[in-house]
């Protein structure tokens, strides 16, 4: 299972991939005008069709969502990233460049270089999708990695949840390689513990508590039901550019609402 070729020993190719890549756009103002999604299940809205009353996944949402001038909103997210993360990621990678996004959300696209080792090798599989996302000049909204031990038994294996230290140390990671960059970390562990325990979830002007926060997340106990999207959705749209902006919905209820109607 491949986990990514780093820059400097990249084959013959790589070079012009990474001149795509350098081509986004730096400057926040304007980052909305070509939004690309990459990641794994949750970008790709798995299983989120019946309630949807059709295909749906985290670019519809941001589509729903963004009210700022833009264009369609790529994506490129694969449910079977957990297969080979190394290789997929890549591809989505290139997939997303060439789309020349001025914005590269990325909420899920970390979890799975992290999942699809054993605990001695996940520091450096996260190294591997870092590199593969240094390499857009433009912003990136990245998200940290939950816990999703209670996801054991129902869709993952106990070997696809980090130990408790390993995956502080993860997120650690994640949070220092955003600092100094055009990268924006939406805190996802706390936000899908507080859905699991019921606790206060904020996103946008919305607040969820109780059975409510709870309904947010799938009988898997690892995705989101399309509320609990419209949630992730607003939440790295908030995390990126602020309250108050106009730039987008802020009530992901109306974000769904709107999404269960898309296109």
């Amino acid at each position: 299972m491949g986990i990514g070729v780093p820059r400097r020993a990249a084959p013959r190719g790589a070079a012009a991939f990474l001149c795509v890549l350098c081509a986004c756009a730096s400057p926040r103002d304007g980052a909305f005008e070509r939004v690309a999604v990459i990641g794994a299940s949750l970008s790709a809205g798995f299983a989120l069709e019946a309630e949807a009353g059709g295909a749906l996944d985290l670019a519809g949402m941001l589509e729903c969502a963004l009210t700022a001038p833009h264009a369609p909103v790529a994506s490129a997210a694969d449910i079977f990233f957990f297969l080979q993360p190394g290789e997929t990621g890549a591809r989505l990678a290139r997939k997303a460049a060439e789309t020349n996004p001025t914005l590269v959300v990325a909420l899920d696209f970390l979890f799975w270089f992290a999942a699809a080792a054993a605990d001695a090798e996940r520091p450096a599989r996260l190294e591997a999708g870092l590199r593969l996302l240094e390499g857009f000049a433009c912003p990136v909204i990245v998200g940290d990695l939950p816990d999703m031990s209670e996801a054991v038994g129902r869709v993952l294996s106990p070997r696809q949840v980090p130990a408790p230290a390993v995956l502080a140390e993860l997120n650690g990671r994640i949070r220092a390689w955003a600092r100094g960059r055009a990268a924006v970390v939406v805190p996802l562990s706390e936000m899908i513990a507080k859905m699991r325990a019921g606790e206060e979830v904020r996103a946008g002007s919305r607040v969820y508590s109780g059975a409510e926060a709870r309904k947010l997340l799938q009988g898997d106990r690892l995705h989101p039901t399309v509320e609990g999207l419209a949630c992730a959705a607003v939440a790295a749209l908030e995390a990126f550019s602020g309250a108050g902006r106009g730039a987008y919905l802020d009530d992901p209820k109306v974000v769904a609402a709107k999404a269960r109607k898309w296109p």
